[in-house]
């Protein structure tokens, strides 16, 4: 008998955001289907990686700026 591996993906319902939470861990559970049955887990640590989906904010309205003056 040969085993064929398959390639788990993982689905999310919505998006994930670092600001609100950095790492998640959830178990996945592997099924054989087979007589009797048989199955094996692993824990995942899933790390969000931050991919600056905000904008940045400016303390400083936009019309404010500064100058240099080079004189020579």
């Amino acid at each position: 008998m040969r085993c064929r591996s398959l390639n788990p993906r993982l689905v999310v319902r919505r998006p994930l955001d670092r600001e609100s939470r950095a790492l998640y861990r959830r178990r996945l559970v592997a099924y054989d289907g087979g007589r009797p049955p048989r199955s094996a887990s692993v824990q995942l640590a899933i790390h969000i990686l931050d991919s600056n989906d905000n904008s940045p904010v400016f303390d400083v309205p936009r019309a404010l700026g500064y100058e240099v003056n080079k004189s020579p």
